[in-house]
């Protein structure tokens, strides 16, 4: 699917779990650039393993 989203900016809350990890993902994958925000900052600094592709971090 191309969302036409390549060089894009795109803020996720929530994206470290659940449907905000899911969307943060798709918008990686369609090419935009993502920034995530989360509760837990230990889920998005200390990720568990497959949790994040290494480029999206």
């Amino acid at each position: 699917m191309d969302l036409n989203l390549k060089g894009k900016k795109v803020f996720v809350t929530g994206g470290s779990v659940g449907i905000g990890l899911a969307s943060a993902r798709k918008f990686a994958e369609e090419g935009a650039d993502v920034a995530i925000e989360a509760r837990d900052k230990e889920r998005v600094y200390h990720p568990k393993p497959g949790r994040f592709r290494k480029s999206f971090m």
